[in-house]
């Protein structure tokens, strides 16, 4: 479902300078509970991707503000809650 999702085109207000004359992919992050380092690695790892990248983090069972650093970030995310299915 996650590889699914990464496959989405990125909103209209998300990334306006996608080049179409190079192939495109998309980088899952995992991530839970990680508010303290998802903002810099967000930055840093969208830097180094490009144009045609899309990151997608995904916010698994975090409790903190994991999901919405990341979005502010410039990160695509998709929050996953399951009390008993934990893990990145």
């Amino acid at each position: 479902l996650q590889g699914l999702a990464s496959l989405l085109p990125p909103r209209e207000d998300a990334r306006d300078d996608v080049r179409a004359d190079g192939p495109s992919y998309a980088l899952l992050m995992p991530a839970h509970n990680e508010e303290d380092i998802i903002e810099s690695t967000v930055r840093e790892t969208l830097q180094h991707m490009g144009r045609n990248g899309r990151l997608l983090v995904v916010a698994d069972n975090c409790t903190d503000a994991t999901a919405a650093l990341a979005r502010g970030a410039g990160a695509d995310v998709v929050e996953r809650h399951h009390a008993s299915e934990r893990g990145k």
